[in-house]
């Protein structure tokens, strides 16, 4: 199973502040495990939700994802601890590191149910 897009995959803008919606992620609510699925759901194929994060998402990060699922080239073990695949560039190490936007008034963080703040993975310098 895929959630393409932050909203699908976190909960996105809507989960934030009072989430008077109760807006979450198929597999995450922002950064905690346990969304609309439960933490240990597992598709046929033993992978957990597989993260395709962004707004908008990038097609090629789509693209790459399906291609990768459709050639049995897809691990729990390539997937990090937001369940996205490595292999993408939102995905790599730094990414907050080099955030233009961390410590921005404009665009800091968002706030979760559980009223605490979390990275609401803009991803601007590597975003397309």
């Amino acid at each position: 199973m895929l959630a393409i897009g932050t909203c699908s995959a976190h909960g996105g803008i809507i989960s934030g502040g009072e989430n008077r919606s109760d807006a979450c992620g198929l597999q995450f609510d922002g950064d905690q495990q346990g969304g609309l699925l439960a933490a240990e759901y597992r598709s046929l194929s033993g992978l957990p939700v597989i993260n395709v994060a962004g707004c908008p998402t990038h097609p090629g990060w789509v693209v790459d994802t399906l291609l990768a699922l459709a050639l049995d080239a897809l691990a729990a073990t390539d997937l990090d601890v937001w369940q996205r695949p490595r292999r993408l560039p939102a995905s790599r190490p730094g990414c907050r590191s080099t955030c233009r936007k961390r410590g921005s008034s404009r665009w800091p963080l968002y706030r979760s149910r559980r009223r605490r703040s979390v990275c609401a993975r803009i991803r601007a310098p590597i975003t397309r």
